[in-house]
Order: C-alpha cells, then sequence, then structure tokens
C-alpha cells in the first residue's frame, strides 16, 4: 500500500538520521535499494523545529517536557544532478597458458564512440522536444552544473539518436495506417542553412494521427517535407487503409481523397469554428445584433459539450450518444505523451533498449518498444 510504504520509509530516515551511518551503509544494512531511499528522502526530509533550551521553561518556573509535535510538509526542488556512470568490464585468464583471456564486452550504447548516455540523450530530447527550451539554453544550463556540452555536440547527439530511432519511428507509422481515420494538418516552418535552399524558404511540418478516438493506441507522427504540395500527404498516406482522413479544408488533400483511393475526406468542426468566431471579432464594438454567426457558435458549444459528455466512452458508445443528441443539432489531438508513459522515462528506456536490438532486427522485434505496449515496464523501472 503506498500509504504503508510511506510511513515504512519516513520510519527509516528518521533512523538513518540518527544512525551516523552514510545513505550506503545503511541502505546495504537493511536491504533498501539507494534510489528508492533517495527518493524517498528528496520527499520526505525532516526538518525539525525545537526551542532553544532557554526557553523550555514554565512561566512557573518549572521545565518544560516534549509532549508531541506539529508536523507539515512543504514541497521544495532538489536541483538536476549528474552523475557518472563507471562501466567495469572484468578480465578473465587462464592459468594454464598465456593464451586464454577474455574481457567482458562493452555493454551496447546509443551512440557509437560517444560517452552519452541514454539518460543524458533523453534529457536533452525532452528538454528540446517537449519543453521547447533551445540547445544554446541548455548549454548554459549545462554550464552552471559545471558540465561543458556545447550545443553543436548536442545537435549531433540529436541526429545520431533520431536515426537510432527510425525502425521504431517506422513501426509507429505502420500501426499508424492501419487504423480507420486518420487526422492530418500542415504548418509553414522556415529552416536555416537547408541545403540547396535559400534561408527565405517556406517548408512545411505536416502532422497526422491516429487514435484520438480512443479505438486504438493513438499515435502521432511529425513528417518534415519542403513544400506544401498534397504530393506529400497523398505519398506518406500511400499504404493507408483507413476510410476517413480528417482535415482543416486544405485543397492539396484532395490528391489523397480520390473516389480511386475510397478516402472519404471529413471536416474539421475546429476549423469550421474558426470562422465564425472570425466574424464576431471583426464586428465586436459595432452595435450589430447577433446573427447568424452567433447561433453557429452556439450550436457548436453544444456540440461540445456532448463530445464532452462521452469523452471516456468506446467508440461504440459515442455512436449512439452522437446519433441520439448530436444529430438533431447538427443532422476526431499528441502520441509518448498520450500513451500513457512519462517522455523522459519512455525515451530513455528506447534509447537503452534499440541499441541491443541492433539494425538488422526483424521489424516486428520493435513492437515491444511500442509505448502502448510498455508503459507497464517502463512504470515498473521507476
Amino acid at each position: 500500500m503506498p500509504h504503508e510504504r510511506d510511513e515504512e520509509m519516513r520510519t527509516h530516515l528518521q533512523a538513518w538520521q540518527s544512525s551516523g551511518l552514510t545513505q550506503k551503509q545503511y541502505c546495504q544494512q537493511h536491504n533498501l535499494k539507494t534510489h528508492m531511499f533517495s527518493y524517498y528522502k528528496a520527499k520526505f526530509l525532516r526538518q525539525s523545529d525545537e526551542l532553544p533550551k532557554s526557553e523550555q521553561v514554565c512561566g512557573c518556573g518549572h521545565a518544560l517536557h516534549e509532549i508531541g509535535e506539529d508536523t507539515s510538509e512543504q514541497p521544495d526542488i532538489i536541483p538536476a544532478q549528474i552523475k557518472v556512470i563507471e562501466h567495469i568490464r572484468v578480465k578473465y585468464a587462464c592459468r594454464q597458458c598465456d593464451h586464454g583471456i577474455k574481457t567482458a564486452p562493452e555493454p551496447a550504447q546509443p551512440i557509437e564512440k560517444s560517452i552519452a548516455s541514454p539518460g543524458l540523450l533523453a534529457h536533452i530530447a525532452v528538454a528540446r522536444y517537449t519543453d521547447a527550451l533551445p540547445l544554446y539554453r541548455q548549454e548554459a544550463i549545462f554550464k552552471r552544473l559545471n558540465i561543458d556540452i556545447n550545443r553543436t555536440s548536442m545537435a549531433n547527439r540529436m541526429i545520431k539518436t533520431a536515426q537510432l530511432s527510425q525502425p521504431l519511428l517506422q513501426r509507429l507509422i505502420h500501426y499508424q495506417l492501419q487504423q480507420s481515420i486518420i487526422q492530418a494538418d500542415e504548418t509553414p516552418v522556415q529552416v536555416l542553412n537547408e541545403p540547396g535552399r535559400k534561408a527565405q524558404s517556406q517548408s512545411c511540418m505536416w502532422l497526422y494521427q491516429s487514435g484520438s478516438s480512443g479505438a486504438s493506441p493513438p499515435v502521432i507522427i511529425y513528417d518534415y517535407q519542403p513544400g506544401r504540395s498534397g504530393l506529400f500527404a497523398k505519398n506518406y498516406l500511400q499504404d493507408f487503409k483507413g476510410q476517413y482522413l480528417q482535415t482543416d479544408g486544405y485543397s492539396g488533400y484532395a490528391q489523397v481523397c480520390t473516389p480511386q483511393s475510397g478516402i472519404v475526406s471529413v471536416g474539421c468542426r475546429a476549423h469550421a469554428r474558426h470562422k465564425f468566431d472570425e466574424v464576431i471579432k471583426a464586428l465586436k464594438g459595432k452595435n450589430v445584433k447577433p446573427g447568424k454567426a452567433h447561433m453557429a457558435l452556439n450550436t457548436i458549444a453544444k456540440l461540445y459539450a456532448i463530445e464532452k459528455q462521452c469523452k471516456t466512452m468506446s467508440a461504440e458508445q459515442r455512436y449512439l450518444v452522437r446519433q441520439k443528441k448530436s444529430q438533431p443539432i447538427l443532422s476526431l489531438i499528441e502520441t509518448a505523451k498520450a500513451n500513457k508513459p512519462e517522455p523522459f522515462a519512455y525515451i530513455r528506456y528506447i534509447l537503452t533498449e534499440l541499441p541491443r536490438l541492433g539494425r538488422h532486427a526483424e521489424p516486428e522485434e520493435f513492437d515491444a518498444l511500442l509505448p502502448w505496449l510498455c508503459a507497464e515496464k517502463i512504470q515498473a523501472l521507476q
């Protein structure tokens, strides 16, 4: 039980503080895991506030004695810490000859001939791509920790991390293209120093999402392309086995949704709402009575309220609710994070496991690293 575990560790922490032993010695003596002890040490670090001896006197002149204590808890922050992992490769020799020498193999690493551990790479990746922390800022943060890691090294390591992750990415795409519905969107991006292109050239980041309905594990794929042509969407979705493609109405998707493909184009209510909202904002401050734009937003708000009610239902249950409640009114949002595993823990886990699989593993061998299949294993390791 979590509460019983907390109380047990409180007792250990109090005993350790008065034992005179180091943390490692105490853990060895009581068969405790050091990382777990450190966690509870940070969680329940006890700070006792006592009256000075001179004040432990009653107004009547007699000494005061302790009868209890008032306890309160206060969250605190422990700054990031860097540790060095020492890999010791044991050597073995034959006592009978001089040739039978063997050394334990080096552990597989995410990046060959690099000292970057899975944890360091995961930290950089999550800070950059989840917390939007540029590499130059991370460089400054590392310097405050007396660690010299320049942004160029971090960028190169992120590129090699992406290369290592390609087999797993391809399996994510494979599973996504098997779903019945995919949502797609695209946004212009500008890339500096791209080979063969001017800095002013407009590129595009295409986003494909499946599983938002809850019928299957969500998969979210970012696909960088040098333009906004519908041909890029057509190439990505050429093996799509589903029936519906939900977009914002951009005409480029017409190359995907054709009679030959059998893929049906589905509109996006959020984008439709945006147009009516623009009308109302343009009329703000003017003496105009509520019109059709206001009516449209009110109608969409009612539909959103129904969607909120059935958010946790199965696809079949939602369909029934929509048929019952939405049809009279009007006759489906991100992968790491949407599948339970905490981003840092998941990336560190796959960067530990991918080198062990190697570059020539069969595609199906990567399935065990799919986020919805390894969530429990990652949680057990934390």
